[in-house]
């Protein structure tokens, strides 16, 4: 039984807390059950303050609201409560510790359960899937370290698999839950006596302190190219949220990927206290690096230097950017480990041909079936993880690659025209189409993407038109990549979110084209 003052222990508080008792958290109103406790925050947009009355209503106990120590402040406090009939306590920094908070309401389950952490532009959702994916094999065929979940962009689930329904919440909207959600579902893993955690953070979950109460055991950093300059402002702002992954937290390991600019500026940065270990494909300097590797029709052949020997690689994943995701998979796997040697890379080599691509990751929807060109759904929405999915796909193409891609509204305006000179550097023809147009115009949208291009390409606004004009326009030797929102299943336009999925859609076309084919494998598979 949790009582408020023992969440509220050691804060600085506008009053003395009641004993009450508490049967959950909520960071917005909407979401309050009776005997909740309602936690009034100030947002980038919003402040929580403003929906204590509807919090009330919905059987919310007591309400735990941000506080600057002011008197006028506490008057404010003290005068509203009168009137809501429940306690309002002001907490200061309230925002910063909602996570510790919440850790402490579910009593503290990072601290009972291995969490590997993995922040960057491109590869987290790659890296969390395989490592949870790695675990969990090892577990099942040695039954060693123990099961492993995953928390991130594809949702909470117990365990990863395509016939796997343990999910417990399968549609996050932000990367990297609100703090209090992240909580809970720790708690949950926890509760289920799994040993590890796989957990994708992102620049706007560290920033916003969702991760503060979270004992994070190793922490991975993938790459950081450009994205989220809407949020952050500047490059300069987005690696320094990065940053907070290795300089607030008090982390074990560190997994760097040194080939990336960003990344050795991290490395170079760590705390002696912290036992960091570098990768990169080339650079024979890192700790762990290719002694040689080939990117070949079907996946990824490679011969890894490690502290603990060699390893050799084959993985069906494709492109080097998958190589770069495995070495850290491998790298944050081996320091989870109380001895490493040889026969645990023997371990490991035997399982990565596996391994299969996340959902919306370069996932194979036909590959040349009954006539019909390979079709490919992507997620890439960064200039940086579109070149990278359009060069792995390069030297798959056995004739033209063909390209379904559009911007975000209402985000980063700079990076559109630097996917679209992307865009005709890789691709053969290019359809360019709605993402999520949000509130901006989607005209405005596609002449950003265009204005440096020298050839034509063409425009079709919706994107269910653009996706079937690509696969009944492509060669039966073509290959059609559909990019931007992967596994996503809808569509922001305007203030509405109505249900869109590039895979269904894919599927239905080219059942209509070309029927009686198999219409859902994976490159990894």
């Amino acid at each position: 039984m949790i009582t408020l003052p023992n969440i509220l222990s050691n804060f600085t508080t506008s009053r003395v807390c009641p004993e009450i008792i508490v049967n959950g958290l909520s960071v917005s109103s909407t979401t309050v059950n009776p005997g909740d406790v309602f936690l009034a925050t100030k947002g980038l947009r919003v402040d929580g303050f403003d929906y204590i009355d509807e919090a009330k209503s919905r059987g919310a106990t007591a309400i735990i609201a941000d506080w600057d120590g002011d008197l006028e402040t506490t008057q404010k406090f003290y005068e509203y409560q009168g009137k809501l009939g429940i306690p309002i306590i002001g907490v200061i920094g309230l925002t910063q510790n909602i996570s510790c908070l919440a850790s402490r309401f579910y009593s503290e389950p990072s601290k009972k359960i291995n969490v590997m952490a993995v922040t960057g532009t491109n590869g987290k959702t790659t890296c969390a899937q395989l490592y949870t994916q790695l675990l969990n094999k090892l577990f099942e065929r040695d039954n060693i370290l123990g099961k492993c979940g995953y928390i991130g962009t594809l949702g909470a689930a117990l365990s990863y698999g395509e016939e796997d329904n343990d999910q417990l919440n399968s549609d996050l909207t932000l990367t990297t839950p609100n703090a209090v959600s992240l909580q809970k579902y720790l708690y949950q893993f926890s509760s289920s006596n799994y040993k590890h955690v796989a957990l994708e953070a992102s620049s706007h979950g560290l920033d916003q302190y969702r991760l503060s109460g979270v004992e994070i055991d190793t922490a991975i950093f993938t790459n950081l190219s450009r994205d989220h300059l809407d949020y952050h402002a500047t490059m300069q702002d987005y690696a320094a949220s990065k940053m907070k992954l290795f300089k607030e937290h008090k982390i074990r390991f560190a997994v760097v990927n040194i080939d990336d600019d960003y990344g050795r500026k991290i490395y170079d940065s760590i705390e002696p206290s912290i036992e960091a270990i570098s990768y990169s494909l080339s650079n024979l300097a890192a700790d762990i690096h290719c002694k040689n590797f080939e990117l070949v029709a079907d996946g990824i052949i490679a011969d890894v230097v490690t502290p603990w020997g060699l390893m050799k690689v084959n993985s069906s994943l494709l492109g080097k950017f998958n190589l770069y995701n495995l070495l850290a998979v491998v790298s944050a796997y081996m320091m989870s480990l109380s001895n490493q040697n040889q026969d645990d890379l023997d371990s490991i080599s035997e399982i990565i041909p596996q391994l299969k691509a996340p959902v919306g990751r370069m996932e194979v929807i036909s590959n040349y079936e009954n006539g019909g060109p390979r079709v490919i759904i992507d997620y890439a929405h960064t200039p940086d993880a579109l070149e990278n999915s359009l060069v792995a796909l390069r030297s798959h193409c056995r004739e033209s690659l063909w390209l379904v891609f559009g911007c975000g509204g209402d985000r980063d305006k700079g990076k559109r025209s630097q996917m679209g000179q992307i865009a005709e550097k890789y691709a053969d023809h290019i359809i360019l189409t709605n993402d999520n147009p949000r509130t901006e115009s989607q005209e405005r949208i596609i002449e950003d993407v265009k204005q440096n291009l020298i050839g034509a390409v063409e425009v079709e606004y919706d994107r269910s038109s653009a996706i079937s004009l690509a696969i009944t326009s492509a060669e039966s030797s073509d290959t059609v990549i559909i990019a931007g929102k992967g596994h996503e299943n809808y569509q922001l336009i305007g203030s509405k979110r109505y249900f869109f999925s590039d895979k269904l859609k894919a599927q239905e076309m080219l059942s209509k084209a070309f029927p009686n084919k198999d219409s859902s494998r994976s490159l990894a598979s």
